[in-house]
This record gives structure tokens, C-alpha cells and sequence, in this order.
């Protein structure tokens, strides 16, 4: 068989200097993308441009049938893996060159005898080409250099590809040298260390990272669609979105300015709340720079230690639950008609979803987010079973149902809902925009809300969360056993005892039957109002 080697061709008739005009045979076409390529020969003499020729059409065949079998082999194309091109300064070069012969050095240096003389006789006779090309030293490590970019994930320009290479071939004949000393018995610091800088830090991208944490940690959707605006806010401010090179009296500052910021809630402005800052702001910093040290990225966590001044104490319980009168004024207005304008399922909502969570303590966007078929009989029990992916804690709750709900016909509304196949008190197909950080039945929630605001009740009580801490107050007034309101509102108390025994649906539906009827003139069954 009679191999052919292109000849070295003029480009056109103004050009001195030769060039390699080569076909590209059809089985590599897919990967080059194209059926012709040109390489500039760097030369005017037509022997020398012969030589290179030859050499250089195999050099590109050989690269060629390795991108070939990665790709065969289902493995990323080592030449043209999707990434963006990275450009490279002079010192970069050197200090990417500096992280290979560190790596070299690293693993053989300890026992360098068996490697020593064999690298460096390989390095030596690839100093001496037999065929010269201006990338001779790139395809003396080829194979080299492309798995260390591969690791890196890094895909070179075709400038600081030149730079890299010629770097590349430098370093591994430091790093062969220092295996010949230490093989000799020399294991003193190399003079060669000093040529290469250290290297810099990994970029870590705040939102890549952010995301990384949320995934890990499983972070609740209304949790992540709060928190990942914060860290974007924080890079626009720093302009600048690598963590690794932030320092705590960057934080410092930034949570200086926050703290003078003015802030619109409706029509009201005033300045940002103190506990804002620390619990939204600094929290979301703090918990994505903790994984990055959890994750051996960060040395420190540059949030930890920063203080906010001046934060609000909590409210005791007593102001965050509803009063009687307010949980009377509230479940007096589900009873009256609304709006012809209300839609069927925001009409169902008001009417039952303050009762539901009076009786149940649960929060507002467990039972929002209802199915038909979260309606459950567990051992002759009727209960809610809220699933985990809708509960705060992510653990699956039994929730015995009140029986002033089931006489109020909730059951009956229920079963509509059901034949109709669609959920409690949301229609999907009226959803606009609705996201898996802020889903429709959030939504409902946050419309609930705001109708409670437009109640003559005391607006200091947050509008839906108001029930559960009313709950709570109940459950004890009426002596129910702490736990057991726990496992009802899905509370954890972190004690190993919750973890022994069985939550019986009937023992559940006991407690739930404990707090007392709400008697509101006009209620469905007046004798039980």
C-alpha cells in the first residue's frame, strides 16, 4: 500500500512562504468540521517545507484518530470539549507549567530511582526532534498536555496554547531533573521551585457554589428563591464573584452599607431591619462559605464572627399567635360572601384554610398546596398526609382531621374537588408564572394574607403563621402532651426519645380533638358554631 504525502503548496501568487493543504479524510470530517484544512509551514524553502509537511499531516492525523476513539468511547473530546476558549498572560502560562511539575515532582519524588533515569533520557531525545516544527515541543507531550488540560477543564486559545506548550516542556524537564537529584540522593529544595509562582486560588463563582449548597442541602424552594438574590447582591456590590478572595472586613462593609439602605415594604419605607440583615443577608453568605470549607475550598468562613448590632428580641409568643377575638374576627369573615370576582378555588381558600390550620396548627403552604388525594384513612383515621416535599422539615406528617371540619362538609368539598381532578384550593391551568421556587399554591398563601390584612385584626401577628402559634398556646392550655403536639406540627425537638415508638393516627386524632370548637354565629351547623 502506497501512503501519499501532501506536498507543501503556495497559498497564492503573492505568497513567499509554503503552506500544507490537506484533505481531510471523510471518517474525521464530523470532528474537524470540515473536508479541507490549511497550516502555514513558516518557511520560503521548499526542502525544509517538505520536511514539515510530511511531519506536520501526520502530527494532525495522529491528533485526529485520538479525538476519533475518545469519542467512540463516549469520553469528551480532548481538543473540542464544549468549553470557552481561556486566554493566558505570560506569568499564567509559567504558573499552570509550575502546577504540572509540582504534580510530577509529587508523584515520584519520594521514590524517584525507577522513573528518574528512563524520564530523563525520554526528555532528552525529545529535545532533539528529528523533524523540526514551530510546535515541536507541543507534540513531544501531546498526549501530556491534553490530559492535563482535561483535568483542569481548560481549553487554551491558540496564543496561549504556544505559551503553555513551550512552558509545559520546560517544566517536565525541571521536574525529570529533580528526580534525577533526589534519585542520586539530593532531596534539598530544587533550585527550580523558584521559577514557577504559586498558584492562585480556584474561582469559586458565588452563584455556581450557591447552587452547589442548595442541591446539598437540600434548601427549601421559598428558601432558595429568598437567599440567591442576596448572593447575587453581594457580587454586584463586591464586583466580584469569586469567594475565595473575600475577607471578612469585606463582609464588615458590606453589612455597614445594608444596614443604611432604605428599604419599600407596600408604601411604607424606612430603613432595613437589623434582624434582616443578619438573618437573610449574612445567613445566606455564612451558610454557602461554611459548605466551601466543609468542602475543603475555604481555609475559613470569612462571615463567621461578624456581628449585627441592635437586632430586635423575638416576640413573645403571646404577640405572635392570634387572640381569641382576632381568631373569632378571622373565622366570622370565612363565612361571608366574597367578590364575584374571586375565582372559585381563591373563594374555597378563605372559606376553609383558616379553619384548617386553627384545628391543625400546620403552615399555611402545607395545606395550600393540597391534593384530593392527601386526604387519607390510616387505621380508621381521617387525616391530612402531608408529603415530605411540601413540609418545611422534609419528613412525611399524619395529621388527624378535626371532626368540626369533616361536620362543616369539608369532606363534601373534598370530593368535588376530586371529580373535577384537581387540587384543593389552586387550579393549575390559572397559573401564571408560577415556579418551582414560587409555585402557584404559595401564591394562595400569600393572597390569604393578604386578605386577613384587610381584617380589623392586630396586623403585628404575621397574617397565616399566626394560627401555629395559636395552636401551640392551645395545646398547651388544654395539657397535651409536648411531643405529641410536636409530631402534629411537625415540630423536632431533637431528642432521641421522638425516634422510639410508633405515631399512632388514633393517639394523634385524641390531641387534635383537645382543642376546643370554635362557636361563630352563622357557621354551617349552628348547634356546633
Amino acid at each position: 500500500m502506497v501512503v501519499r504525502m501532501p506536498a507543501p503548496v503556495l497559498r497564492d501568487k503573492k505568497s513567499k512562504s509554503y503552506w500544507l493543504r490537506k484533505r481531510v479524510p471523510q471518517r474525521y470530517r464530523d470532528i474537524v468540521g470540515r473536508g479541507e484544512i490549511w497550516r502555514s509551514l513558516e518557511t520560503e524553502d521548499e526542502r525544509i517545507a517538505t520536511v514539515r509537511c510530511a511531519s506536520l499531516s501526520l502530527e494532525l492525523e495522529s491528533e485526529w484518530e485520538k479525538r476519533l476513539e475518545a469519542l467512540r468511547a463516549g469520553l469528551p473530546d480532548p481538543v473540542t470539549q464544549d468549553l470557552p476558549f481561556t486566554k493566558l498572560s505570560p506569568k499564567q502560562a509559567v504558573g499552570l507549567a509550575g502546577e504540572y511539575y509540582r504534580e510530577y515532582v509529587a508523584k515520584h519524588g519520594n521514590d524517584p530511582t525507577s522513573a528518574a533515569y528512563e524520564a530523563a533520557q525520554v526528555h532528552k531525545k525529545k529535545s532533539k526532534p528529528l523533524i523540526w516544527h514551530p510546535n515541536w515541543q507541543l507534540f513531544a507531550y501531546w498526549e501530556d498536555i491534553l490530559e492535563f488540560l482535561e483535568r483542569k477543564r481548560l481549553r487554551l486559545d491558540p496564543s496561549s496554547q504556544t505559551l503553555f506548550m513551550r512552558a509545559f516542556f520546560k517544566a517536565r524537564g525541571h521536574a525529570t531533573a529533580d528526580l534525577v537529584r533526589a534519585a542520586n540522593g539530593d532531596f534539598s529544595v530544587s533550585p527550580h521551585v523558584a521559577n514557577y509562582p504559586p498558584p492562585e486560588p480556584e474561582k469559586l463563582d458565588a452563584l455556581a457554589w450557591f447552587d452547589k449548597y442548595a442541591e446539598a442541602a437540600g434548601l427549601a424552594a421559598s428558601t432558595l428563591e429568598r437567599w440567591r438574590p442576596v448572593i447575587k447582591e453581594f457580587t454586584d456590590w463586591a464586583k466580584d464573584s469569586n469567594l475565595a478572595k473575600v475577607t471578612k472586613k469585606q463582609v464588615i462593609d458590606w453589612k455597614n452599607e445594608l444596614l443604611k439602605q432604605d428599604v419599600r415594604i407596600g408604601r411604607v419605607v424606612k430603613k432595613r431591619a437589623p434582624r434582616t440583615v443578619k438573618d437573610v443577608h449574612l445567613a445566606a453568605l455564612k451558610a454557602v462559605c461554611q459548605y466551601l470549607v466543609d468542602e475543603d475550598k475555604l481555609t475559613v468562613n470569612p462571615v463567621a464572627g461578624v456581628v449585627v448590632r441592635n437586632v430586635e428580641t423575638e416576640k413573645d409568643d403571646d404577640e405572635k399567635g392570634f387572640s381569641d377575638k382576632d381568631a373569632r374576627t378571622i373565622l366570622t369573615a370565612t363565612l361571608q360572601k366574597g367578590s364575584h370576582l374571586l375565582s372559585g378555588e381563591m373563594a374555597a381558600a378563605r372559606r376553609w384554610i383558616p379553619w384548617i390550620c386553627a384545628y391543625t396548627g400546620a403552615r399555611v403552604n402545607e395545606i395550600t398546596s393540597l391534593l384530593p388525594s392527601d386526604i387519607v384513612t390510616v387505621q380508621g383515621v381521617l387525616c391530612f398526609s402531608l408529603p415530605k416535599e411540601r413540609t418545611k422539615g422534609r419528613k412525611k406528617r399524619l395529621v388527624p382531621i378535626h371532626s368540626h371540619l369533616d361536620e362543616q362538609g369539608l369532606l363534601a368539598y373534598v370530593a368535588a374537588r376530586k371529580k373535577l381532578r384537581k387540587p384543593l384550593f389552586y387550579d393549575p391551568a390559572r397559573s401564571r408564572g408560577g415556579t418551582g421556587a414560587h409555585p402557584h399554591y404559595q401564591k394562595v398563601g400569600e393572597r390569604l394574607a393578604e386578605w386577613v390584612r384587610e381584617l380589623p385584626v392586630d396586623h403585628n401577628v404575621w397574617p397565616n403563621h399566626g394560627w401555629r402559634h395559636r395552636w401551640k398556646s392551645q395545646s398547651r392550655h388544654v395539657g397535651m402532651h409536648a411531643q405529641v403536639a410536636d409530631f402534629i406540627q411537625g415540630h423536632g425537638s431533637g431528642s432521641v426519645s421522638e425516634k422510639y415508638g410508633s405515631r399512632w393516627p388514633k393517639t394523634l386524632r385524641r390531641a387534635v380533638e383537645m382543642i376546643p370548637r370554635y362557636r361563630i354565629s352563622g357557621c354551617v351547623r349552628s348547634a356546633d358554631c
